[in-house]
């Protein structure tokens, strides 16, 4: 009975999020820089909706079945039903396909992954000819919780534990392996001292923990397949507690947006058990042009609806005012955001001088860049981008 209401709620969910994304278009335009970035992008509208909203938003995101597509599916429908605005939604299944809409001015927002920060830096897929360094900006800091996940069965105790054992290698995610190399830099490891073990996708980790091809996954605590792999086989979560600071140290050395993080959710917890996982923002992102009211009327109206979509999904509920990350960390604060912050008391002085340390750092990373495609004229792509690696590297402190 239970299987039966979960699978009609996943089908309404789902029916309900494709409504959402075809119900309205929005239109923009942009002028590229020659870096590749943006030097405007202010989204035509016809007018605005209550609470300042334009009345046409379009917003990029996840692919049509993900939980990041159905979390903001639901914002989406709430800020329409109270203010009137309308918001498509252009779903990708890839870093690039949900960074394009941004760059090229189709969509003024999206929720993104680590390709914001991977945007920001010019790194992987963005470290290519059209690409470069994005002047990214956070708009909304939503907190998101991955962890170290071993069969209940498994001798695995901490990180360190990993040395020798079969670690997976998501293919062409890059959000997911640069986690898990961080992870092994937290115990002093690198992958030259595991088995590493290529995996498909980053869900296709839990079937690969349950049949013991992998001794360890890397996955969202709250994760649906987590679920199913602690009802079959059982699951613990291997701590990386904030106190070790040297770990993190090693750890944000790899990724530095990264912290540390509590949660007493997820697969294979006790009720009020609590674990050390790793925390990071998975965002509502903009690029740095886009206009700081309507940043700042976003805001507001995503913590003023709040409400009308937190019980929508499981993980709406860190959407919550009270539960986003206030410190930067990777990618600035977009200046919408930070206005709002201050006003309700929230913006630190610590957390402006990081801010202010990352928009130095757009800057210093944009002229890296239009310094080193001035003299790689001719250099083959890949060679390109291991180039550009080499040149920030030397180039950007």
């Amino acid at each position: 009975m239970k299987r039966r209401l979960s699978m009609l709620f996943l089908i309404s969910l789902l029916a309900f999020a494709f409504i959402v994304a075809g119900c309205s278009s929005g239109t923009s335009t942009n002028v590229s820089s020659p870096s590749g970035g943006q030097e405007d992008n202010s989204q035509e509208q016809s007018g605005e909706a209550t609470a300042g909203l334009p009345k046409q938003m379009t917003w990029s995101t996840y692919d049509v079945g993900s939980s990041g597509y159905a979390d903001i599916a639901a914002v989406a429908n709430a800020l329409t039903s109270t203010y009137g605005t309308q918001i498509r939604l252009l779903p990708s299944g890839t870093g690039v396909g949900r960074m394009m809409p941004l760059k090229d001015g189709t969509a003024s927002f999206g929720r993104l992954g680590d390709e914001s920060y991977f945007a920001f830096e010019g790194e992987y897929e963005f470290g290519a000819p059209g690409w470069g360094p994005q002047d990214m900006r956070i708009v909304w800091p939503v907190k998101t919780f991955l962890g170290l996940a071993v069969r209940a069965d498994s001798d695995i105790q901490t990180p360190a534990d990993l040395k020798g054992k079969k670690v997976p290698w998501v293919t062409a995610n890059p959000s997911i392996y640069k986690k898990v190399e961080a992870a092994l830099a937290f115990a002093g490891l690198t992958w030259d001292d595991v088995q590493r073990v290529d995996v498909p996708s980053y869900a296709a980790q839990a079937d690969a923990l349950k049949n013991g091809q992998i001794d360890a996954a890397f996955m969202i605590n709250t994760a649906a397949a987590m679920y199913e792999v602690d009802s079959s086989v059982g699951i613990r979560w291997i701590d990386m507690p904030a106190s070790d600071t040297e770990g993190w140290q090693r750890f944000q050395a790899v990724t530095p947006w990264v912290t540390p993080g509590q949660d007493s959710r997820g697969a294979g917890l006790k009720e009020g058990e609590t674990k050390d996982f790793m925390s990071y923002v998975y965002p509502m992102a903009a690029y740095a042009s886009v206009d700081a009211d309507t940043v700042y009327e976003l805001v507001k109206a995503i913590v003023e609806t709040y409400d009308q979509y937190k019980d929508a999904t499981p993980a709406l509920v860190d959407w919550a005012e009270d539960n986003i990350e206030l410190m930067p960390a990777g990618v600035p604060y977009h200046e919408g955001l930070v206005r709002y912050l201050k006003e309700k008391g929230l913006w630190t002085d610590e957390a402006e001088a990081k801010n202010n340390e990352l928009i130095e750092r757009s800057k210093k990373l944009k002229e890296a860049w239009e310094e080193f495609v001035n003299q790689a004229q001719g250099i083959g792509e890949q060679e390109f981008a291991d180039k550009w690696l080499e040149w920030k590297q030397q180039h950007v402190q």
